[in-house]
């Protein structure tokens, strides 16, 4: 790789890893661009949240399946992004239902910057989140 970089937003990542009809070039140009060797691909934390959101939301998407695309984007040689970061919050996200991969990756980026606790006045955060401590007012 040249050292260059560039960087790709939600629409990308979705468009490079689903199928979807009437879009067939757009997915194909996203595939390319992904897969190219010419440059190292940023992925921003931001759009990670995003591209999870709209996979559960928009899709329909279960969170296994959403584990396993997150999980090959994060692991491809070119890709740069928080992925010690992303990946201990998706294993909250799977094994923690009822909180959302934002909140996930929220408590793992506090605990990944050693900075625990994790005030929060979001009850189930802090009973299911052992970063997580509850501001009781």
């Amino acid at each position: 790789m040249s050292g260059d970089a560039v960087s790709v937003d939600t629409n990308v990542l979705l468009r490079a890893t689903l199928n979807e009809a009437g879009l067939e070039l757009q997915c194909e140009t996203a595939r390319s661009i992904i897969a190219s060797s010419d440059h190292d691909i940023l992925i921003s934390d931001v759009t990670v949240a995003e591209y999870v959101h709209a996979l559960e939301s928009h899709y329909h998407i279960d969170r296994m399946t959403i584990c396993d695309m997150v999980l090959t984007l994060v692991r491809l040689r070119n890709v740069r992004c928080s992925d010690m970061v992303i990946m201990s919050a998706l294993t909250h996200y799977a094994g923690k239902p009822k909180l959302s991969f934002d909140d996930c990756f929220i408590a793992e980026y506090a605990r990944a910057h050693h900075a625990i606790p994790l005030w929060t006045f979001d009850k189930k955060l802090a009973n299911q989140h052992d970063a997580a401590t509850l501001i009781v007012s």
